[in-house]
């Protein structure tokens, strides 16, 4: 019974400290239905951007592309063809340790639509924008120091509480 008790205890204790992130996309592209967001980890589908997506813990070296038929091109590795948001969303529980996201429109993920992130839930109001293949904010990483951070994707869309200029 005391054992019993014990792990009672010890699972709650870490359900307090259990680690989440939800990405959120919007497309407001011409036609959301062949243009679909996509959120890959490695060769992982992870999301076709219908639906929020949540994982209970890390995630590391993920993209986000828009799915234009294009992307995939250049040796059929994931988003190539096209440009990706890459992020990695980690509580800062070391050092040096915190969630970062960019906007990558470098060979060979050549600028294809407006793309744009933002955390929230933490870091409110930060990320970047890219409207056009010169954009300043590409592979600049954005860091966010919080826990449990979110974050909000755009394709074809500004996020609106960012200013409407690059990073």
């Amino acid at each position: 019974m005391l054992f019993r008790n014990a792990l009672v205890i010890l699972a709650g204790i870490a359900g307090v400290f259990a680690e989440t992130h939800t990405i959120t996309f919007t497309n407001d592209c011409p036609d959301p239905d062949i243009q679909i967001p996509t959120l890959m980890q490695g060769n992982t589908i992870l999301s076709n951007g219908t639906q929020p997506f949540t994982i209970d813990g890390p995630l590391v070296g993920a993209i986000a592309f828009l799915q234009t038929g294009r992307c995939g091109g250049f040796g059929g590795l994931p988003g190539n063809g096209c440009g990706i948001i890459e992020t990695t969303l980690v509580n800062p529980s070391t050092a040096g340790a915190n969630s970062s996201t960019d906007i990558n429109v470098a060979f060979p993920f050549p600028f294809n639509v407006v793309l744009s992130f933002e955390y929230f839930n933490g870091c409110d109001g930060i990320g970047a924008n890219c409207t056009n293949d010169a954009c300043p904010a590409s592979q600049v990483p954005v860091s966010c120091n919080a826990d449990d951070v979110n974050l909000a994707i755009s394709f074809c869309a500004l996020n609106l509480t960012l200013p409407d200029i690059d990073l």
